[in-house]
């Protein structure tokens, strides 16, 4: 992008008007130039805007224009996506230009923390249902198969083997009984 004073002039009138924070980026020197360090956004632009971390210019007018251009762009996308389809009664260039409250910026990030929620109960509950379903086939085709074939289900039968003498035993069967057991 080619920046000149007049666009650097227009970028500030532009920043101005959107109540942008400058103290979001820094503008460092380096070897060969200057970095511009770029804010990460305050919500999940999705595909509405990929800022990149860092920009590299050539020379402090670029250093400038990129991080004004940078800021602009980043600030009027996190102010749509919080308002957009949420907000009614502002007009176009308020939901871009107004400053975001902390409210509205809590509000936003607990509906989409509550519609993950949500989403992950219903994925859960589909598993669930899926689960469901297939043991409920199973159990029928079971069922259907011992109808069928006269088949039936057989638990485990435990058989506990007792070792108490009965009374009337004579004592020697006692103390062989008695011996067996230990």
């Amino acid at each position: 992008m080619f920046i000149d004073q007049e666009r650097i002039a227009q970028l500030r009138t532009e920043c101005e008007r959107h109540s942008v924070d400058y103290s979001r980026a820094k503008i460092t020197p380096s070897g060969s130039g200057y970095t511009v360090r770029l804010p990460t956004p305050l919500v999940d632009l999705g595909e509405t805007l990929a800022a990149p971390g860092t920009v590299e210019a050539r020379n402090a007018t670029y250093a400038e224009g990129e991080m004004l251009d940078w800021l602009l762009r980043i600030t009027r996308a996190e102010r749509q996506r919080v308002r957009i389809g949420r907000t009614y009664g502002m007009a176009p260039e308020a939901i871009c230009r107004t400053p975001l409250s902390s409210a509205e910026l809590a509000d936003y990030k607990a509906e989409i923390a509550h519609a993950a929620k949500v989403k992950k109960l219903v994925a859960e509950l589909a598993a669930a249902t899926q689960a469901a379903a297939e043991k409920a086939i199973a159990a029928k085709g079971t069922a259907d198969l011992a109808q069928r074939y006269g088949l039936a289900t057989v638990k485990p039968t435990t058989v506990s083997v007792d070792t108490a003498v009965p009374t009337g035993t004579s004592p020697q069967v006692k103390n062989r009984k008695q011996k067996v057991k230990s």
